[in-house]
């Protein structure tokens, strides 16, 4: 466990992408699977490395964690069905661990390339 850690709640909350329920991902919780599996190399590619995903299928949430210069970020991310066969996935929470600063130009930067992985890992 971190010994500091900076929490910050997304008021309104950011949609990171919306899409179409069907083919390769039929359903929230085949979009929460593929994400977990899928996000960590491609983070580790933008510089957010060892990152991790726990989902909690029941409430649609997958906390993501990853590692940057020293410093353990973490983003809790929702997966929502909407009317019509749409699931959209909103960043509702984001924190660092290990620092007494999160840095918001770092954590800004880290949530961009959070919000264009989603979108490449969903979309493609």
């Amino acid at each position: 466990m971190p010994r500091l850690f900076s929490h910050r709640l997304l008021t309104p909350p950011l949609q990171l992408v919306q899409i179409a329920l069907g083919g390769g991902i039929p359903t929230p919780l085949a979009a929460m699977r593929h994400f977990a599996d899928a996000a960590p190399p491609a983070l580790a590619q933008r510089g957010l490395l060892r990152a991790r995903a726990m989902l909690e299928p029941e409430a649609g949430w997958v906390t993501l964690v990853a590692r940057a210069q020293g410093v353990d970020w973490v983003f809790g991310i929702q997966f929502t069905a909407e009317d019509g066969g749409l699931l959209t996935l909103r960043l509702r929470t984001a924190g660092a661990g290990n620092i007494d600063d999160p840095r918001p130009q770092e954590m800004d930067a880290h949530i961009a390339n959070l919000a264009a992985v989603a979108e490449s890992l969903l979309t493609d």
